[in-house]
């Protein structure tokens, strides 16, 4: 791996550690725990989405006895998790799987793009109005876009994250940032930016069924990506489905390398 890959790497990694963490430090009942070795989220609420573990500094393995601790805190909770991991980390990888976790049989992509040097239009289309979030109504339907992805019982815990956080999205002077898309009058679809330092995460992107292949997704994709430019972000980061890679490598993207999860109970969380 070159220097480059394992800084774009980073980057994403961090971006990643920053918009789990983000809400969480801000909310009474949420707790963020941060070690040299990993970063763990404890939402309070038995969602897989929002209960994560992160390894910050790549080609660190931590301890078996680390990682199990942090497992024993969830597991005593019953409290399902989800867990990221390069799929190159082959140490850290194999204590992973010796501590009971089990992984998810699709892998994610990690992605990037350079910003200063790409040509960003936005879609002006009569039909479709691409917007940050500004009401409560906004921030409800977000969420409830967001829940549908997911069987049950998932999607009652993601409106429950989503219903305690909604003063957080609504705070435009916040680093994370929610956005809708707006079809014929009604919300269809969702994306989310990150800011940290010159690095731009996205997330959250998602189309209910019922309007995709309209072009929404990718038009949603170009808005984001001309708001991260535009407020000076120089490299975008994501995690992309093997379905959507596609759609990112035209939008600019590059692949840095494949990403595993694991999770602890019976898979109720990642969406096919």
């Amino acid at each position: 791996m070159d220097l480059e890959q394992k800084e774009y790497r980073k980057m994403m990694v961090n971006n990643l550690t920053a918009k789990v963490t983000h809400n969480a430090r801000r909310m009474n009942n949420m707790h963020v725990k941060e070690t040299e070795d990993l970063v763990r989220v404890d939402s309070g609420i038995p969602t897989y989405n929002f209960n994560i573990i992160t390894l910050p500094e790549q080609g660190k393995t931590p301890s078996k006895d680390t990682i199990k601790k942090e497992m024993d805190h969830f597991n005593d909770k019953d409290f399902p998790i989800n867990m990221w991991c390069w799929e190159d980390e082959k140490e850290t990888r194999e204590i992973i799987h010796d501590i009971g976790l089990t992984e998810y049989h699709t892998p994610y992509i990690g992605m990037v793009a350079e910003l200063k040097d790409q040509q960003i239009s936005i879609q002006d289309r009569d039909d479709l109005i691409l917007k940050e979030i500004s009401t409560e109504n906004e921030a409800q339907q977000f969420g409830n876009i967001i829940a549908n992805l997911y069987e049950n019982p998932e999607p009652q815990y993601i409106q429950t994250y989503f219903s305690k956080i909604t003063d957080l999205l609504l705070d435009r002077s916040s680093p994370y940032k929610p956005y809708v898309g707006i079809y014929q009058g009604e919300v269809v679809s969702t994306g989310s930016l990150m800011f940290t330092d010159t690095t731009v995460g996205m997330y959250d992107i998602a189309t209910i069924p019922e309007v995709r292949g309209k072009g929404i997704g990718t038009a949603l994709i170009q808005y984001l990506l001309h708001d991260a430019k535009e407020n000076n972000g120089e490299y975008c980061v994501l995690q992309a489905s093997p379905e959507g890679k596609g759609i990112y490598e035209r939008a600019g993207f590059q692949s840095i390398g494949n990403l595993k999860i694991y999770e602890n109970t019976e898979l109720v969380g990642v969406p096919t």
